[in-house]
């Protein structure tokens, strides 16, 4: 259900522009529902992740392409990005997605949810140790 979901949702437009909205309280730019990205980083597929993350490298700029897989949603959704849905998707064991994502496609690890949950935080209570040593490797910010 969630893969076709994740093929079919509105922002398939990998960036559909129309979806963003600037955060009065952050300053930042959001995205009003969860991206084709997120979705299949919920559901742990990485054959979909890398099929989209292909394409927005060939579509978007890079400044769009960085845009694209840091956005978070809005604030009524909880502010979680492609990264955090992957670390707390339904997958547990999501090493070799949250690798790609961070190694490969350059996700920040050190973006937080509206709940103040960074990625190390969320790995962590997830119990995912080689999730946790990886963020470390990648010098995640320990004292968030």
């Amino acid at each position: 259900m969630y893969i076709g979901l994740a093929l079919a949702c509105k922002n398939t437009v990998i960036l559909d522009k129309a979806l963003l909205l600037h955060d009065p309280e952050s300053g930042e730019i959001r995205i009003k529902e969860p991206t084709s990205l997120m979705i299949a980083c919920i559901m742990g597929n990485m054959q979909t992740v890398q099929k989209i993350v292909s394409v927005a490298r060939q579509t978007l700029s890079p400044q769009e392409f960085e845009l694209f897989i840091n956005v978070r949603v809005e604030r009524s959704q909880g502010g979680n990005n492609a990264l955090l849905y992957a670390i707390g998707g339904q997958d547990t064991n999501n090493y070799l997605l949250v690798h790609y994502l961070v190694m490969d496609a350059g996700a920040n690890c050190n973006l937080p949810n509206d709940f103040s949950r960074n990625s190390l935080l969320i790995a962590s209570r997830r119990n995912q140790l080689d999730v946790v040593k990886l963020l470390l490797d990648k010098q995640v910010d320990i004292n968030f």
